[in-house]
């Protein structure tokens, strides 16, 4: 792919998707997409090979757990069978997840604004494919969280039956959208039946492909999207990264209040399919496939970070005097400040990123970008909740601070991301044992990887990094 994201690519979409049935068109370097699956081009697959190598999921419990009971939610039964899939604890340097929450804590306890993380992601990765699912509950509560954990559930388990039990097993990337799409029918049902609210859904199968005149790689990404949790495309070796589902906010921008469209009780019981997409693209051995909540691109957008002013809204009124922005440039600048922070890391370390690098450098800069409105929260709440205060004097006090931190940089919010980097899955054992707790807010992990982060069991309201190689400025410089 030549072009970074931006009005270049996304031109190139629609230009890609006019020309895809031309003969001799060539599908490589293109991003195509439709909402159907008859929209997307037909490759024939690859024999899909069934053993499952990695598998991973979460927060909590993540998809083995969905019920408004939180006793049983802070770990995996590695015992259980869910979705055709045994022991969910299987993460791997090439294919896995993490969630945690940005919110400021509670005067000083365990809790968190927020809570419980409303974000489900699920990863199993098997020798020739890989699929991945993320969703991020509409608003606080459980009813979101279930909603979330249903819509993963729901889908996984569908495309696990119809992609690796049936006896007609998928010929073509055609028949592997026809069965995404299915399993978001199946993930509103998980929805509704669990008395859920409102979610986003994005799911992605990286697949093993067969020789074809139009396309020269061995690999292909299907993805099917709903809402505002974007998926992406890193390709290292160019040291760029792309935003596959750029078309589901084509010509209005992105809006952080705002999803888009979404699964669950939107209307009655019916889901909101506004911005649903379906995107094909041929992809290249060690590309990785990243998709993540808006927790994490957010955090990257120049108006989040309060560098600049939407267009729509800059008057000259306007007290801050800071840049407009169109829709186009903040997509941009959002694509490119997510390449310029992995490639810094790249090269700190001397060396390829491994998914679980990339995961924890989104995280770890989400945390750093996020930290001094969480803890400018925390003082309000401290300060608010002085018991000698009037009702009117802590009204004023509050209303005042409140305004305040909405001035201050980034935006507190669930953050997800789930990755699996592109090639033929080997199990490599003794490495991809690892220990996670996400219920608090923080991961703490347990691997001996020296490029492998661990988070602090401290409470999150510092979400302080503790680093075991000698840590730097390196994600202090943002884009």
């Amino acid at each position: 792919m030549a072009h970074s994201s931006g009005p270049s690519i996304l031109s190139k979409i629609s230009d890609a998707f006019r020309k895809q049935f031309q003969p001799g068109f060539s599908l490589e370097g293109q991003i195509i997409t439709g909402r159907t699956a008859v929209d997307m081009p037909e490759i024939p697959l690859a024999p899909l090979q069934k053993s499952v190598l990695a598998c991973s999921t979460g927060p909590g419990a993540g998809l083995t757990f969905v019920s408004r009971d939180s006793d049983q939610d802070d770990c995996i039964d590695r015992g259980a069978v869910k979705a055709g899939v045994i022991d969910w604890c299987r993460p791997h340097i090439r294919a896995d997840g993490i969630s945690v929450t940005l919110y400021e804590r509670k005067n000083q306890s365990a809790e968190h604004y927020g809570d419980p993380i409303a974000d489900a992601y699920a990863v199993v990765a098997r020798p020739n494919s890989c699929i991945l699912a993320l969703a991020d509950g509409v608003n606080w509560g459980q009813r979101p969280k279930l909603a979330a954990r249903a819509a993963v559930l729901g889908s996984i388990e569908h495309l696990h039956s119809k992609l690796f039990q049936c006896l007609t097993a998928p010929k073509t990337t055609q028949d592997i959208f026809h069965h995404i799409l299915l399993s978001f029918d199946v993930a509103q049902k998980e929805i509704i039946a669990h008395e859920g609210t409102t979610t986003t859904l994005t799911v992605a199968i990286v697949c093993e492909i067969l020789p074809h005149p139009r396309v020269s790689s061995r690999w292909a990404l299907c993805v099917v999207s709903v809402g505002d949790s974007p998926c992406f495309l890193y390709k290292p070796n160019l040291e760029k990264v792309y935003e596959v589902t750029a078309a589901a906010h084509m010509g209005k921008g992105r809006d952080p209040r705002d999803a888009g469209g979404c699964l669950g009780a939107n209307c009655g019981d019916n889901p909101d399919l506004s911005n649903l997409v379906c995107c094909f693209l041929p992809v290249s051995e060690n590309d990785m496939i990243l998709i993540t909540s808006d927790g994490v691109s957010d955090n990257f957008d120049l108006v989040s970070l309060r560098k600049a002013v939407p267009e729509s809204h800059h008057m000259s009124s306007n007290p801050s005097s800071l840049p407009t922005v169109t829709p186009e440039v903040r997509q941009m600048s959002m694509v490119e400040g997510i390449g310029n922070l992995l490639t810094r890391r790249s090269h700190y370390l001397n060396r390829m990123l491994s998914v679980q690098d990339v995961l924890d450098t989104l995280i770890s800069y989400c945390v750093d970008a996020t930290d001094e409105k969480r803890r400018f929260l925390e003082h309000v709440w401290r300060e608010t909740s002085d018991p000698s205060l009037s009702p009117r004097t802590r009204r004023e006090k509050e209303r005042t601070l409140s305004q305040k931190s909405k001035t201050l940089p980034g935006k507190l919010d669930h953050t997800t991301a789930a990755g699996f980097q592109v090639g033929e899955l080997r199990a490599v054992p003794g490495i991809v044992e690892l220990s996670r707790s996400t219920t608090t807010g923080v991961s703490n992990y347990s691997i001996s990887s020296p490029s492998r982060m661990r988070w602090s069991s401290q409470h999150p309201s510092s979400l302080r990094r503790v680093a075991s190689v000698n840590d730097t400025n390196i994600y202090k410089s943002r884009t």
